[in-house]
């Protein structure tokens, strides 16, 4: 478009012409021998594409884990069906799906046993053997029917510690063996998603070396909140406009205020009364 041509020759009506412009310079992308990507690096649809560019079609990632969840009790009964008395819907499979799913995770097993040492043993044993992260939900305290510690050691799972002063979810177990890394969680649905929030996602963001566990803000609180002194709470809360509020229904069968929250607000242990407006440590759900 700033070119004349004239007896066969082309003059170029361009002031600001230079020579070498917009010309690609052999290496300008990278040069011979450099490494394209330091180790580390978070791959993203630009990184595939430049490294696409220059030839590389192989590199080592971290793989996300093959997660299977054992969901142990003999209480429960499918969202499929009418109810029945006795009987409960099994509602932690179906939460701890959605929430590995968020983290990326793809590959996950739904597993089910019985309150009963051998069925857990046998569970467990298979989840090991074809996972890298297992989860179990319920039969993790000290009760008659709870069967998970006494099933990990015999698949000759090394426990790293059991029972946490926190509330809700103090029953939570961890171990590992092999390769597997296994959360006994316990079996209360809000408690299952406090300790997956507070825990698993840590676990998951060391194997994959991902940053997915949660971030945390300090903000004013709304309200007041007291508790005895010897648990940290982990309340279910929302944030906005700098201020956050705990939320209603915090016992830790129920699930409804869960779905609204969008942090966990947490009391320390030797906390025994947070005032108002007192500025206190959130951590955002994803």
């Amino acid at each position: 478009e700033k070119a004349v041509r004239a007896n066969d020759e082309i003059s170029i009506k361009d002031d600001t012409l230079a020579l070498g412009q917009h010309v690609r310079k052999p290496g300008a992308e990278i040069m011979a021998g450099a490494i394209p990507l330091e180790a580390g690096h978070l791959m993203n649809p630009a990184s595939v594409s430049f490294l696409s560019a220059i030839g590389v079609s192989l590199v080592s990632v971290y793989p996300s884990p093959i997660v299977t969840i054992i969901v142990t009790g003999n209480e429960f009964q499918s969202s499929a069906e009418a109810p029945v008395w006795g009987k409960v819907y099994e509602s932690n499979s179906a939460g701890l799906r959605a929430a590995l799913q968020q983290a990326g995770i793809s590959t996950i097993n739904i597993l089910y046993c019985r309150d009963d040492l051998n069925d857990t043993v046998t569970a467990m044993q298979k989840a090991i053997d074809g996972s890298n992260l297992v989860l179990l939900t319920g039969g993790v305290s000290v009760g008659e029917y709870d069967f998970v510690v006494a099933a990990a050691e015999k698949c000759g799972v090394l426990q790293h510690f059991h029972r946490v002063k926190q509330k809700p979810g103090k029953p939570l177990y961890f171990g590992t063996v092999a390769d597997a890394v296994v959360f006994g969680l316990p079996g209360n649905p809000s408690s299952v998603l406090t300790c997956f929030y507070e825990y698993v996602l840590e676990a998951i963001s060391y194997l994959t070396k991902r940053p997915v566990k949660l971030k945390q803000r300090h903000v004013r609180l709304q309200g007041h909140y007291t508790k005895a002194a010897g648990l940290t709470h982990f309340l279910k809360a929302r944030y906005e406009d700098d201020v956050v509020f705990a939320l209603s229904a915090q016992e830790s069968f129920r699930l409804a205020s869960f779905a609204t929250a969008n942090c966990l607000l947490v009391a320390e242990e030797s906390v025994t009364e947070i005032a108002e407006n007192s500025i206190v440590n959130i951590h955002l759900l994803p």
